[in-house]
């Protein structure tokens, strides 16, 4: 099921991006154009579904609709005419067996000495962790009352001994490890997935 959405400014409701999507993407924050950051980061927003569809196409119809009778009334940050995108698209063998031996140029070699050495410089006086009293009773008022309850903590502890007891094999590189970093550094995130 597909629908057409719009997103309004949460402090003056007025309509600024005009979309179509299913499942979560009306409310999803992810690729979306500078212009659309901007206006949330300065207004944030809201979000109201015009209406469901049964096909993609019959969607797409209806967002150049609304997009055309919008950008005369309103500034829509928009970048096209609508009834485009690529949801769907199935990727070729082909295209799969040559993005799955691409690898980033720079995999398995040692940074130079005197690169680190210019990172290492360039990295002196960054403030590092809170800077000010103020920025650090800040952040002591904000985690004030929200302490773990007991037996949740313990919950966490007894699944971190399992999970460190089974060893799991990443199915890109091969891998065997314990514990959760197992998931952090490989799974989805390993170096070798051309897929994340």
């Amino acid at each position: 099921m597909y629908y057409t959405y719009g997103h309004y400014k949460a402090d003056s409701k007025e309509l600024f991006y005009i979309g179509k999507g299913k499942g979560n993407r009306a409310h999803d924050r992810d690729s979306r154009s500078d212009f659309w950051r901007n206006i949330v980061n300065k207004h944030d927003y809201t979000v109201e579904i015009f209406a469901d569809w049964p096909t993609e196409e019959e969607a797409f119809e209806h967002e150049k609709f609304l997009i055309e009778c919008f950008r005369d009334l309103t500034v829509l940050c928009n970048l096209t005419d609508g009834g485009d995108g690529c949801s769907g698209y199935a990727w070729t063998d082909e295209q799969k067996a040559k993005l799955k031996f691409r690898v980033h140029p720079n995999l398995g070699k040692k940074t130079p000495e005197h690169v680190r050495k210019q990172i290492g410089l360039s990295q002196l006086g960054v403030p590092r962790g809170p800077q000010t009293e103020e920025h650090s009773e800040k952040i002591s008022k904000a985690l004030k009352g929200k302490a773990k309850p007991l037996d949740q903590a313990e919950r966490l502890r007894q699944l971190a001994k399992q999970t460190a007891q089974v060893v799991r094999v990443c199915p890109n590189c091969g891998h065997e490890g314990r514990g959760p970093n197992m998931y952090r550094y490989h799974f989805n995130n390993c170096k070798v997935n051309v897929w994340n």
